[in-house]
């Protein structure tokens, strides 16, 4: 699976009301939500949502599962995942960062 070259101006990092834009610069690449696929290339930095606002569901690498709510799109979150769970994900377009 390819690359898919990230580099974003104003994207704002998640969180909320103290959020600042801020320029970033990943390599991505798509994800299918699946609930037992680790990420093909492996553990990622952060997933940027390119779609529409939703749940993002995953497992870090420590085994913990998460579910990060109303991620707004063309949003990037700095979080390390090994998987990104179709189950309670409904965040469309989400690319893992690298």
């Amino acid at each position: 699976m390819g690359y898919l070259k990230v580099n974003k101006t104003q994207i704002t990092a998640y969180g909320g009301d103290n959020a600042k834009p801020q320029a970033l610069d990943y390599d991505g690449v798509a994800v299918t939500p699946a609930d037992a696929t680790v990420l093909p290339n492996g553990i990622c930095r952060g997933v940027f949502v390119t779609g529409t606002t939703g749940n993002i569901a995953g497992t870090t690498p420590s085994g913990a599962t998460v579910v990060l709510t109303s991620v707004p799109a063309n949003t990037v979150v700095p979080i390390d995942l090994s998987i990104i769970a179709a189950t309670s994900t409904t965040a469309t377009g989400i690319l893992a960062l690298y």
